[in-house]
């Protein structure tokens, strides 16, 4: 049996690589991450012969983004799937026109994106640029941090991960207001 080619453009460790593996052992995965800068995400023009070489053997494709023209540049690709929930963005837009079938990650971020969310409202209602600057310093000072507590939020779109966020303010004590589509 032909192995299953799948390219994964964006980094994501050895142990989520190996559990793909061990779906099966007739599929064979190329790590194309290497190829791709990552802030933007973006191709490095410097590897584009190994990454077009890689995607012609594509069966499948797993990413954020698809690379430029990948419809030509992957003929055999059957199945393209997206790391983010919303494919609704102009790199999309030749994949969706093809017979390529395509999957995202919808709902899988609700928790992980909202606790980043509160993670940085903790650190700037608590100061904590002001607290690791007096520890770098061997210094304290008092001085008093305000509460989320009572605080209002504003989140714009209830899907999944403003769903989360609510529910997290909520459990802080926060007063909610939410738009949706």
């Amino acid at each position: 049996m032909k192995k299953l080619n799948v390219v994964v453009i964006r980094a994501l460790g050895e142990e989520y690589l190996q559990q793909i593996r061990t779906v099966s052992p007739d599929i064979k995965i190329v790590d194309a991450s290497p190829y791709f800068f990552l802030d933007p995400p973006t191709e490095n023009p410097a590897f584009k012969d190994k990454l077009d070489a890689v995607l012609a053997q594509a069966d499948i494709i797993c990413g954020f983004w698809p690379p430029r023209e990948v419809i030509s540049r992957a003929p055999n690709v059957k199945w393209i799937h997206s790391m983010l929930a919303g494919i609704d963005r102009p790199e999309w837009a030749e994949v969706m026109r093809s017979p390529v079938l395509v999957t995202n990650s919808i709902g899988i971020h609700g928790t992980q994106i909202s606790e980043l969310v509160f993670e940085l409202m903790l650190m700037l209602i608590k100061q904590a640029h002001f607290c690791f600057k007096m520890q770098q310093e061997k210094k304290w000072a008092p001085f008093f941090p305000k509460l989320l507590h009572e605080k209002t939020v504003g989140i714009v779109g209830l899907g999944n991960i403003g769903k989360e966020l609510a529910r997290l303010a909520k459990a802080f004590g926060m007063r909610v207001i939410a738009t949706r589509r």
